[in-house]
């Protein structure tokens, strides 16, 4: 993110309505550094609110990713090679999985989210055309939709995971 460029003195009519007109292009440019410092520390900050979305089908992950931005912040992996780099730096709130095609190494990602020690407690969302309800969710799943799964859908059950969590990541 960079900075906003600095207003001039003929620019000073693009600043924020709550200053005065006649306030110095000065005034003007603090505020506008000041809100830009204060959202890109939120962004900072708000980096637990993170979701994974691991799903092949490119429309469904753009889909899913839309849907899931408006309240979160979102990283997709269409190739389940990329999720050790995925997970790296980043704090998970919660994933989706898709864990097909059959044979793929979906349920075995799923099992790894469980074993590792910072996903352990990650509620994880299967989202599939396959008729495993079950064994998605003896093996640990929080949640388990099967498809066409509507976006709304999808956010409201992301929404209700993740408000059942302590502060310290674990569900109550």
């Amino acid at each position: 993110m960079t900075p906003p460029p600095l207003l001039t003195s003929a620019e000073s009519s693009k600043c924020p309505t709550l200053v005065s007109k006649t306030a110095p292009p000065s005034w003007c440019n603090f505020l506008i550094n000041t809100f830009w410092l204060t959202n890109l520390i939120f962004e900072m900050a708000d980096t637990p609110r993170t979701i994974l979305i691991i799903e092949r089908d490119r429309a469904t992950s753009v889909m899913y990713a839309r849907a899931l931005r408006e309240v979160y912040h979102v990283i997709v992996a269409t190739d389940e090679t990329d999720i050790d780099v995925l997970l790296t730096g980043h704090t998970l709130l919660a994933a989706v999985l898709e864990p097909g095609p059959v044979g793929g190494r979906g349920w075995e990602l799923l099992t790894e989210l469980k074993r590792r020690p910072d996903t352990r407690s990650v509620p994880v969302i299967i989202c599939t055309a396959q008729d495993e309800r079950r064994r998605g969710l003896e093996m640990g799943a929080a949640a388990y939709l099967t498809k066409p799964v509507l976006p709304a859908a999808l956010l409201e059950m992301v929404r209700r995971l993740t408000s059942t969590l302590s502060p310290e990541g674990e569900l109550t």
